[in-house]
């Protein structure tokens, strides 16, 4: 042999070439399929419903990610339900006390009339009564349909209802309610908490089946 020819290089002894497909996770939480060279026939696939997806740090299977959003939907539908119980509770009291909350508001606004602060309370009673009933039909849809767009609406009108809570308040035209103000930032924090797993299911094809309508 000429010995400027050069030598193939001989494969270690210890060294096995894998006989069969690998999955790999990448960054992103998805997974691809690993084929060795002269691996015969189509590398087998597995299920979408053993895949793998990425929440942060860690990675779960599909079916973990269904159970975890049904699970945690009994617990959003269970905090709607204390919301939507201490919302009609506290517009109750504000009614049968009525007469104490316009000599309020008359207080704050002496050049006003009893006939217009009245008038004004009753406003901002339906007003109040109209946005519990918005937020009761949004809850329901978003449990019933569970979609993250829907989730995410209730999320920002509960922290638009927190805002107009603080506004009112400002005015001297209502008093805040600190209990309603904590389970409306609950409910915004667990409804873009809902919608982000429903999110990550619908980008993977796996969007959980419709919930039960909940009894809210």
């Amino acid at each position: 042999m000429h010995p400027d020819q050069a030598t193939p290089a001989q494969p270690e002894q210890g060294a096995q070439r894998p006989q069969e497909a690998v999955l790999l996770a990448n960054p992103d939480g998805s997974m691809a399929t690993g084929v060795p060279p002269g691996l015969a026939g189509e590398p087998k696939m597995e299920s979408p419903q053993t895949g793998y997806l990425r929440l942060g740090s860690a990675l779960f299977t599909v079916q973990d990610f269904i159970d975890i959003f049904h699970r945690h939907l009994g617990f959003f539908q269970l905090l709607v339900f204390f919301l939507m119980l201490i919302e009609v509770l506290y517009l109750g009291r504000k009614f049968v006390l009525r007469e104490d909350e316009i000599l309020l508001i008359h207080e704050h606004y002496p050049t006003l009339s009893l006939v217009a602060c009245q008038r004004i309370f009753f406003g901002v009673l339906g007003l109040e009564c109209g946005f519990l009933a918005v937020t009761l039909v949004l809850a329901v849809v978003a449990c019933w349909s569970g979609r993250p767009k829907y989730f995410k609406i209730f999320g920002d009108v509960c922290l638009g209802g927190v805002a107009g809570s603080f506004l009112l308040a400002y005015l001297r035209l209502a008093k805040v309610n600190l209990l309603v103000v904590l389970l409306r930032m609950l409910a915004w924090a667990y409804s873009h908490f809902m919608g982000r797993i429903g999110r990550i299911l619908l980008l993977n094809r796996q969007a959980p089946a419709a919930a039960p309508a909940p009894t809210v």
